[in-house]
């Protein structure tokens, strides 16, 4: 039987988008690395390959100057897919790196004088890290519950739109902190469900600076994603 899949409108494959992002792809390739030190070494070691899909919420905390004109990005709620390598140090060890590539409708107010709202289309959102997870039981038991601690880098793409007055919007990518705790659900000896959540609460704040105007907005950007996914064991 042949099956088709398509991907929702607006919203590359990860394939196409590590093609198109060579960012994404470096880091990516550089979080490999740091898994692949010595081939002999992994061979003794478990390894699981990570296919999810994925919904993402950011926070909107924005920051401005009162009694001026604010330009105010607004990420919805959006979703996307990711995949990634989950290397096992020990029977409770392990590092995971993985790449995710999310799509979120943009919105874009303009305050201050006046007052104008306007609908961007979708953006997309690329978010690369590296975790360290603690499994709680040793291998055996069909439910394995981790958590995690690691680093990420959250890749928001440029805006070439022109709206309001403003030529599009270009955004800084911050480096931050992941927390990640999930459940790893045993469905046969090489195949696992997987319930995951990671929380990204970046300190440093991202910068939106809009094109054509001398405006700066500093924003939050603490993506919350949720994902459901199968991981092959080998």
């Amino acid at each position: 039987m042949n099956a088709t899949i398509k991907a929702p409108e607006g919203f590359p494959f990860p394939g196409s988008i590590l093609a198109s992002q060579p960012f994404v792809l470096k880091s990516v390739t550089a979080l490999l690395c740091l898994l692949l030190p010595a081939s002999p070494l992994i061979a003794q070691r478990r390894m699981s390959v990570i296919v999810n899909v994925e919904g993402v919420r950011s926070d909107r905390a924005v920051q401005f100057e009162p009694n001026q004109v604010v330009y105010e990005p607004q990420f919805e709620k959006g979703g996307g897919a990711g995949i990634g390598i989950n290397w096992f140090l020990s029977g409770r060890v392990s590092i995971e790196a993985k790449a995710s590539a999310l799509s979120s409708r943009l919105r874009l107010r303009r305050t201050g004088n006046d007052f104008f709202a306007a609908d961007l289309g979708r953006a997309r959102i690329y978010t690369v890290g590296a975790v360290l997870q603690w499994h709680m039981l040793n291998a055996g038991p069909a439910i394995q519950p981790y958590l995690g601690v690691g680093v990420g880098r959250v890749l928001l793409q440029d805006v070439e739109k022109r709206t309001l007055d403003i030529g599009g919007i270009e955004f800084d990518n911050p480096t931050g902190l992941i927390l990640n705790a999930g459940t790893m659900i045993g469905l046969s000896k090489r195949w696992s469900a997987l319930a995951d959540v990671r929380y990204t609460p970046i300190e440093t704040q991202a910068r939106a600076r809009f094109v054509g105007t001398d405006a700066v907005t500093e924003i939050d950007v603490k993506p919350l994603i949720l994902s459901l996914g199968l991981a092959w064991h080998f």
